[in-house]
C-alpha cells in the first residue's frame, strides 16, 4: 500500500504505525528504515539498479506539541535543568498554551501534528513549590501543572527546535489545516489586534482573549 510509505528524493521510507519499526532518538524524532535507489549504466551499456537500505531521523509524525516540547528539552536542556530550583523566569504556562508561533497563514492550534500557532501567557517571575517532575527532571505532559514555567534558556532551544516544522491545528472541528512555523512570538494574551463588534464599535482584542470566546 503506498500510504504506508514516505519517499524524499531517491529514497523511499516505510512509515511506523502506532510506533512500530521505528527507533526512538528523543528529542520528538525517530528512526525510519527504507532504502535508497540508484541507477547505473555498467559495462557493456547494461541498466543496473543499485538498491541499498537507508536509514533517516524524522520528527514524530503524531505527537501533541506539548509532548514535542517535553522531549526537545528532556534531550537538550535535561542537563542543564535543576529539579530543585524553586525560581524561574518564565514565558508562560504549557498546561494552557498561551505562546504564538508566527505561522505562514495564521492561526491557532491546541492540537497535534506539525505547523500552526501555539499561545503561552504572560511573561511573569513565580516560585513553584510543588513542582512535579519526572525523575531526574524529565518533562511529560502528565507532570506540568498550572504555573509551570520555561527558562530564558529552555524557550530559545524550543525556538530553535519548532523553527520550520509543520504543525496540525485541530481547534477547528471538520478542518484539517497544516502550517508552518516561521518563530515564536509575544505571548497570546499581549499580542493584540483591531475588531469590530456587533454594534459597530472598534475594539482592541488579544488573541487569546479572542479564541476564549470563539472556540472555548
Amino acid at each position: 500500500n503506498a500510504a504506508n510509505f514516505y519517499s524524499w528524493k531517491s529514497s523511499c521510507y516505510r512509515i511506523p504505525i502506532n510506533g512500530a519499526l521505528a527507533l526512538d532518538l528523543e528529542g520528538g524524532k525517530e528512526m525510519w528504515t527504507g532504502f535508497f535507489s540508484s541507477a547505473h549504466v555498467a559495462s557493456g551499456w547494461k541498466p543496473l539498479l543499485n538498491i541499498d537500505v537507508a536509514h533517516t531521523a524524522f520528527y514524530k509524525a503524531k505527537i501533541s506539541m506539548v509532548q514535542f516540547m517535553c522531549d526537545v528539552l528532556n534531550e537538550r536542556a535535561g542537563a542543564y535543568r535543576n529539579p530543585s530550583s524553586t525560581t524561574r523566569s518564565s514565558y508562560g504556562t504549557t498546561a494552557q498554551p498561551g505562546r504564538t508561533y508566527g505561522t505562514t497563514r495564521g492561526g491557532t492550534a491546541t492540537s497535534t501534528g506539525r505547523g500552526g500557532y501555539h499561545t503561552y501567557p504572560p511573561r511573569t517571575t513565580h516560585t513553584t513549590p510543588q513542582r512535579h517532575e519526572e525523575p531526574l527532571g524529565m518533562l511529560s505532559p502528565s507532570t506540568l501543572y498550572k504555573e509551570f514555567s520555561l527558562s530564558n534558556h529552555e524557550m530559545k532551544i524550543l525556538a530553535e527546535a519548532v523553527k520550520g516544522i509543520k504543525i496540525r491545528i485541530s481547534h477547528r472541528k471538520g478542518a484539517v489545516r497544516v502550517y508552518r512555523v516561521n518563530s515564536l512570538q509575544m505571548p497570546a494574551d499581549q499580542l493584540t489586534f483591531k475588531g469590530v463588534t456587533e454594534d459597530g464599535r472598534e475594539t482592541i482584542k488579544s488573541v487569546a482573549q479572542y479564541f476564549a470566546e470563539k472556540y472555548a
